[in-house]
């Protein structure tokens, strides 16, 4: 188990003669932050957290800690309202990440989070519309020479398309999650400007698994769906059919948006 600080001294009304920062322990938040593995060893990552004004202004990059997955960090902060906590977990190659974009404000006290928990994705690609031309914004972690995304032209008129997404990895860092499959259906038509497609992301908690993200053999696993999407209009869900399999969760992922 490791343990890092991270400080920050939030004043306003001038510059203090003495700057620096005198901190005790009890004074301070303390997050357990627990790491959860994709394979059935250990492996080496890396966590770092930075603080943020209210107003979106990033003051501190503390750089990363070097932890174990599966493993526990003992992180103390400063707590204070006006400043956002970020969380970030990466495998060792920095290919593989994970981000807190939100951040949160901590009080002293007891906190826990829990990073690396199954299961990872599938999420909406962030759709843009200039006119008749659609394109996707960005795709994360790309690492090919070209830019990774497309760029389409579509008809003037308002019709139904569909949209979808394949992924696949073979990494060292996990066994699961080998193949992700997407599909979205949404009404579109001519826009005057840019204008955001907001699809629906499905997010899948399991219960019950173990430090390896693993279900146990022969057991029934539980599996929470939550569909969340800023602006979708008529959203129809589909229940997605899901099953338990000794090594980890596998589901089937269909939504659609009208």
């Amino acid at each position: 188990m490791s343990i890092r600080y991270d400080l920050a001294d939030y004043r306003t009304g001038g510059i203090p003669s003495d700057p620096g920062v005198r901190a005790r322990t009890a004074d301070l938040a303390r997050v357990t932050a627990t790491f959860r593995a994709q394979t059935a060893s250990s492996v080496p990552a890396a966590f770092e957290r930075s603080a943020a004004f209210r107003d979106g202004g990033r003051i501190m990059f503390n750089g990363p800690t070097a932890v174990q997955a599966p493993g526990t960090l003992i992180n103390y902060v400063t707590p204070h309202r006006e400043l956002l906590w970020h969380g970030w977990f990466s495998d060792a190659s920095g290919v593989y990440q994970l981000s807190d974009e939100q951040g949160r404000a901590l009080r002293r006290g007891h906190h826990a989070e829990l990073w690396n928990a199954a299961v990872t994705g599938p999420a909406a690609p962030t759709l843009t519309r200039t006119g008749d031309v659609l394109h996707e914004a960005r795709l994360e972690n790309c690492r090919l020479d070209r830019r990774c995304g497309f760029k389409t032209e579509l008809a003037g008129a308002a019709a139904t398309y569909t949209l979808g997404v394949s992924a696949r990895r073979d990494v060292a860092h996990s066994s699961l999650t080998t193949a992700i499959d997407s599909v979205w259906t949404f009404a579109s038509g001519r826009t005057t400007g840019t204008r955001a497609l907001d699809l629906p992301s499905v997010k899948y908690t399991p219960e019950g698994l173990d430090a390896h993200n693993r279900a146990r053999a022969g057991s029934d696993t539980t599996i929470t769906i939550a569909g969340t999407a800023r602006r979708c209009g008529r959203c129809r869900w589909r229940r997605p059919s899901t099953t338990a399999a000794p090594g980890g969760p596998r589901g089937r992922d269909r939504r659609s948006r009208r």
